[in-house]
């Protein structure tokens, strides 16, 4: 690993630390506010494929599917703003599906800690370990409270957070 990397991974482990830390003191506010936040990204990506839709018919050119889109962006965005309830019952399955792809994509750095031989290995394995078998229990048995539900994450980003850390400072 160069130096490089590793000065650019200790940015992101900060943010994971200081994001579960949010998340696990203010777990039902950062809800309502996490799906806020999700509604305007999806309205303002549905305004930008209205914009494309109107660029591409001014040129006379076919846009398949892009009103759909931005119709279909538009509704989701609305929901998550007025029905924050409804969009946090199905939080549990997105987490559980968040941190599956973050402990899957983390393999090969694992592959790469043992073919080097670092010193720690046991620590890659944990980075990918952990957020596996939290994805597949919150996949498999997802908790009744949302607010339970998003402190458990902010926990299991910090303590990702930490393993990124511990991970740094042995591959040093």
């Amino acid at each position: 690993m160069k130096s490089f990397g590793k000065k650019s991974t200790l940015i992101p482990t900060i943010l994971y630390m200081l994001i579960g830390a949010v998340l696990l003191i203010f777990p039902s506010i950062s809800a309502t506010v996490f799906c806020w936040g999700l509604g305007g990204v999806l309205i303002v990506y549905g305004l930008l494929h209205l914009y494309r839709f109107w660029q591409a018919k001014q040129q006379k050119l076919a846009v398949e599917g892009e009103l759909a889109v931005c119709l279909l962006l538009c509704l989701l965005g609305l929901l998550c703003i007025s029905a924050p309830r409804l969009v946090l019952s199905l939080l549990p399955f997105l987490l559980g599906g968040l941190l599956l792809v973050m402990g899957l994509i983390r393999i090969p750095a694992v592959w790469e800690a043992f073919s080097l031989k670092m010193p720690g290995r046991w620590l890659f394995v944990l980075k990918v370990a952990v957020p596996l078998a939290l994805g597949i229990v919150l996949l498999i048995n997802p908790f009744g409270l949302v607010t339970g539900l998003i402190s458990f994450f902010g926990l299991c980003l910090m303590i990702n957070g930490i393993l990124e850390l511990l991970c740094l400072w042995k591959s040093r």
